[in-house]
């Protein structure tokens, strides 16, 4: 068993990339393959989303755990955006501080955020829900971008799946109103 503390029997494939970058499409096809997402992760024919709400808990938390909250907008991003980015890759990059947020998320130890029966034991007994855990399995948060190296420290072995979509001025994207490359 690969991580019998979770009862997990395989490593996950880690999907990041920018939201709004097509990780949503992604996320469908792998689904539609058969690669399990979340017993949490909405409707299989859905047209977005497609992201485990067990899974964006545990992100969401550790960003609040490195001082990020949402600001007006509903940006995580509150204050001066430099600022704060540079003090999300120093602090995540801190393999001593990192394994300090680990311990504290699997224990449920944080308090101070005001979160109770927190914890990533029951995150992901959440996302798991009634699904054998020995099967082909992952999850996509755009968030995962920024905590690759806490999800690496948790599971080693993991796939990632980064999604590049580049941005420029030749053609609308059906919906978003962004401009994409043909």
């Amino acid at each position: 068993m690969k991580h019998p503390e979770y009862q997990i029997e395989k490593d996950p494939l880690i999907v990041c990339g920018c939201g709004g970058g097509g990780t949503s499409f992604i996320a469908k096809l792998l689904r539609h393959k058969g690669l399990f997402m979340g017993a949490d992760a909405g409707p299989l024919d859905a047209r977005k989303w497609h992201e485990s709400r067990a899974m964006k808990e545990i992100n969401t938390v550790a960003y609040r755990h490195y001082g990020f909250q949402r600001g007006p907008e509903n940006h995580y991003l509150k204050g001066d955006a430099e600022q704060n980015i540079k003090s999300l890759i120093q602090n995540i990059s801190d393999k001593e501080k990192r394994s300090i947020v680990i311990e504290r998320l699997k224990m449920g130890r944080i308090g101070s955020l005001g979160l109770v029966g927190f914890s990533i034991p029951r995150e992901l007994n959440i996302f798991w829900g009634s699904q054998s855990r020995d099967v082909l399995w992952g999850w996509k948060d755009p968030k995962n971008s920024f905590m690759l190296p806490l999800w690496k420290d948790l599971f080693p072995g993991a796939k990632i799946l980064m999604i590049n979509k580049e941005l420029v001025k030749s053609k609308v994207n059906s919906g978003e109103g962004r401009k994409f490359k043909e």
